[in-house]
């Protein structure tokens, strides 16, 4: 196998969105002109996609499973589908997990988390054994299972060498609320988790595809992400261990941004999101203020807090010690926390709020936009 292979062809014959802009390629150069462009998206352009995607990939995108394997070639198709020009790169970055030392590390988590108490006087101990034993029994079944990454550049044309990275995972695993225990069998739709990343992703590049950006963006698809954020490990390892000249201005992780409801939030709002960077990091702050200045003139539907949280249940952490700002793009978890659905059967399309995924995607790529041509 090929650690990369240079993707050649349409998987699949599938409609597209009718987004496209008039003429040439757009050059925005105001918060005005980001505003026109990304109107034109519909959001009825958005929930097509995420549609088709949570039904090509079902029951479940396990990795190994057709579902898996489906969902990856529906995410290739539809950026090739949209191809324009030669400044635009698309790769699938195959790569061989690193099983051993994954299953090391969780079986060194569960020591951690029960060290400090006997399994007779510990209630959450069986609950531990059941989720790590479970997890390395899901590891070891997909062995001889391959990863893929996929990733899409545009390549700027003033600052090519000063990249923005976002990344989201394809893959999904169930996880019974009661017991911990992982199943490799479950239906698993992953429509928020993380459907909704995914589905952002492909509308921005697809946006980004119709215009002139003069810095360069980059969008990965994480593969094996749930079980040890194994694609984001491997990723950042290759791409950023190595000094190939790129200034990295950040990486973002859009996931689970259709989560929003009244009933249970402690807040009793609508559009109340997050951005979760490292506590008291600068850096991330300042990524953080960057998508939040545009962002929040793009998309006035929703309101994206900043907390320095370091928050770990997202692909950021597989990228904190290479010394680039990371920020995680979600739900609030702390008032709204979509814990009920995620990794269960019942994460299916119907559960979320489409009007705030959609207004989460224009705050994104609004102020990717922004970022990518300079604007203020």
């Amino acid at each position: 196998m090929k650690n990369i292979t240079l993707v050649l062809a349409l998987i699949f014959s599938l409609s597209v969105s009718a987004y496209t802009v008039a003429g040439k390629k757009s050059r925005p150069s105001k918060v005005r002109d980001i505003k026109s462009l990304i109107s034109k998206y519909r959001k009825s352009d958005l929930e097509s996609i995420l549609r088709k995607f949570i039904k090509v990939s079902s029951p479940s995108r396990f990795v190994g499973s057709s579902g898996h394997r489906n969902g990856a070639k529906f995410i290739i198709d539809q950026i090739k589908s949209g191809q324009k020009d030669n400044n635009e790169l698309l790769i699938v970055d195959d790569f061989v997990p690193p099983f051993k030392e994954v299953i090391d590390r969780f079986q060194a988590k569960f020591v951690t988390m029960t060290e400090s108490s006997s399994p007779a006087n510990n209630p959450n101990y069986k609950l531990w054994n059941n989720y790590t034993n479970s997890m390395i029994a899901a590891l070891s079944s997909v062995r001889s299972v391959g990863g893929k990454n996929i990733v899409w550049e545009k390549k700027g044309s003033v600052y090519p060498n000063e990249v923005l990275v976002l990344g989201a995972h394809y893959d999904t695993i169930s996880i019974d609320k009661e017991t911990l225990m992982v199943s490799s069998f479950a239906q698993m739709p992953g429509a928020d988790n993380n459907g909704s990343g995914v589905t952002a992703l492909l509308a921005m590049i697809e946006v980004l595809q119709n215009l002139e950006i003069k810095r360069t963006v980059r969008v990965v698809f994480f593969d094996f992400e749930e079980m040890g954020h194994i694609g984001s490990q491997v990723y950042a390892k290759k791409h950023l261990s190595v000094k190939d000249g790129k200034k990295y201005a950040g990486f973002i992780n859009p996931i689970m941004i259709g989560s929003d409801g009244v009933f249970r939030d402690k807040t009793k709002k609508k559009g109340n999101m997050k951005l979760y960077g490292r506590k008291k990091n600068s850096s991330d702050k300042s990524l953080a203020n960057t998508i939040q200045k545009i962002g929040s003139k793009v998309s006035t539907g929703v309101k994206f807090k900043y907390l320095d949280n370091s928050f770990e249940r997202s692909s950021v952490i597989s990228f904190w010690k290479y010394d680039i700002p990371t920020l995680v793009v979600s739900h609030d978890y702390e008032n709204d926390p979509n814990d009920v659905r995620q990794h269960t059967p019942d994460d299916f399309v119907e559960t979320l709020n489409l009007k705030t995924f959609y207004n989460s995607f224009k705050y994104l790529t609004g102020s990717v936009i922004g970022w990518a041509n300079g604007i203020k």
